[in-house]
Parts: C-alpha cells; structure tokens; sequence
C-alpha cells in the first residue's frame, strides 16, 4: 500500500531504515529534498530511484508559466531539493558526488546524486536538523538584534555553494529596494494570467498537498475560501505592493544571492546556495523569506543589479530575521506523488 506521510509532514531520524535495501534508503532521502522552499509552494520536482543514485527532474505540469516562463525558478526550486539530498545523505554516513545536467542521463534530468562509499556523519548536524525546522516566514521579524558573525557565516555558505551574497547595507538602500519590489508586485498584480496563476495556489486550509494556505498570507478563513475566485477577478496588487514594501523596509537583514552567468546550472547552484543559507540562519534561530518579484521582470532585474552595485545576476532576494512566534509548516506532497519508476 501508498505510504502517505501527514500532510504537515512530519520525518524522523530515527526512523530511517538502516537495514533495509538501498531504494528503501534513496526513498528515505527523498523526504527531507521535499522539504525545500518552492515559488507559492508548488513542489516542481520528481525523483527517480536508481542503483545508488537519485536523479531530479522539474515536474513538466507545475512551472508558473506567467512568473517563470524559463523555468529559472523551478531549477532554483530544484537546486535547494538537491542541497537537502546532498546532506541528508552525508547525515546517514554516505558520501554524496552530484553531477548536473549528467550527459548519459536523458535530456530532462537536471541533476543527479550518486550515493557513494561511507563515511563519517557530516559535521554539519545542525544544518541537518534546520531541513525540518526551515519555514517561509511571512510576516513581520521581531525586533531584535541579529548575532554579529552571522552575514560572515552566510556569507561563506553562499560561497561553498558557487554563489555571491551581497547585503543591502544602508537604510536608504533598503527603502530603495522596498520600492523596487513593491514596483513588481504592481507590475505583476496588473497581468491578469499572473493574478490567474497565483490565485490557482491559494488554499482555504491546510488540508492540500501543496500551494500557500490562506493563513501563510494573513487571511482569514473566509478571505482565504475565497482567494481562488476573487484573487483571479480583482486587482489587489496596490494591498500587495504595500505589505511586501513594509516587509521588505523591517526587516533586520535583507540580501541578494547571485551567480556569475545566467545558465540553467548557475540557476541550480543559486538553489543550492541559498538552502545553504537558509538552513545556516535557521540553525541560528532565524526564519527567512523571499522578496524575488523584481527578479522576475528582467528591466526591474536589471535596476536591482544597478541599485546592489554588481555585474553578475542575481537569483533571489531574502529577508531574514526572528519569527515573532512558531512558524507553522506549509503541507507536502506524499512521496509516491514525487517519485517517478
């Protein structure tokens, strides 16, 4: 019979099945890659088990075609899924060696994980602990004061994993950076086929297997009942524009991660860098979120690499900082919904 794990999903340790034969172990590691963060948590990846190896392949039917017509954000998406792989499988005392766009694999898997020989636990266990703690907080930071070497350490988590982190280091930087992003939430909200498109991953409750509840975004249950329909007919972008510009103005600690090139590997490596960086927060006690609307419209691109002083390009934008109380999770796909023959 399907096992289906909660939909709140929960994943132990403990129980992983050291004795059991290795794709009863790969299919183990596939639950904590499916813990990673996703534009309006659409999930757009699959896996497939094979002899000591999981390949990751973009879901073809859940790419947000309006936002991310490239795909760049769904190779991100998939990035931070492979990251998880990566230290899931280190955790469980084997090496993990990742080939992207493998040349003897078939066209549409874009990375590939071989589990290999053993080793000793990677030192990292508390980033391996964060995977099940990470959430996408949406709301107002706490005030309080972030840990002095925290921008180092992040700093070099983005660089392990090929990326640059460049900080917004001024107030007035910030309130410069608000406005950009609440220009493409305007931009956005505008385009019906956009509004179209997120309202379609509004969910009334938490009872889904994915999308963002109504709850994540500060609606009521009535007001989140209704989103799929109303979202779709009324242009709420100006409500929209002015809660991110005041996310984006509080928060405690807001960054860029970017690559040197623009290609689908580079957008796999962002993923990767940026769960990276994430879990290095979450360790600490910090909950992060993304502000990526003036990426995904290449002139407010383009201004943001202007406003951040940099040539290379960037793939998200984060805000991090305290949660004001418990972040709860958003729902998950059952793994027989991810796992491809």
């Amino acid at each position: 019979m399907e096992t289906r794990l909660p939909r709140a999903w929960t994943i132990s340790e403990r129980d992983y099945p050291e004795k059991a034969d290795p794709k009863e172990q790969l299919r183990f590691l596939v639950g904590y890659a499916i813990l990673a963060p996703s534009p309006q948590n659409s999930q757009p990846w699959l896996f497939r088990l094979g002899d000591e190896r999981i390949d990751v392949v973009p879901d073809p039917f859940r790419i947000l075609q309006a936002r991310d017509p490239a795909g760049r954000e769904r190779a991100i998406s998939c990035g931070s899924a492979l990251y998880n792989l990566r230290l899931a499988c280190r955790h469980f005392g084997r090496e993990a060696r990742v080939h992207i766009h493998p040349p003897e694999a078939d066209s549409e898997v874009l990375a590939r994980m071989h589990r290999e020989g053993h080793c000793e636990p990677a030192p990292e266990r508390s980033l391996f602990e964060a995977i099940v703690q990470r959430r996408s907080w949406r709301q107002p930071f706490a005030e309080k004061e972030l840990p002095s070497d925290l921008l180092e350490t992040l700093e070099a988590a983005a660089r392990e994993e090929g990326a640059r982190l460049t900080r917004v280091t001024s107030p007035s930087l910030q309130n410069a950076l608000a406005g950009l992003v609440a220009e493409a939430d305007w931009r956005l909200g505008s385009d019906e086929a956009v509004r179209r498109e997120s309202a379609g991953w509004v969910r009334a409750t938490d009872h889904a297997e994915d999308g963002v509840p109504g709850r994540a975004l500060g609606m009521g249950k009535v007001e989140a009942m209704l989103a799929p329909v109303t979202h779709r007919v009324f242009n709420y972008s100006d409500t929209r524009a002015s809660r991110d510009r005041t996310l984006a103005c509080t928060a405690p600690l807001v960054f860029a991660l970017s690559t040197e090139k623009d290609e689908p590997e580079d957008w796999v490596a962002a993923g990767q860098a940026a769960q990276r960086v994430l879990l290095s927060a979450v360790a600490r006690g910090l909950q992060g979120s993304f502000l990526n609307p003036p990426i995904q419209i290449p002139e407010l691109r383009h201004r943001l690499r202007t406003l951040l002083d940099i040539e290379i390009w960037p793939q998200v934008l984060v805000r991090l900082g305290y949660p004001t109380g418990p972040a709860r999770p958003t729902p998950r796909r059952p793994l027989g919904d991810v796992l491809q023959p």
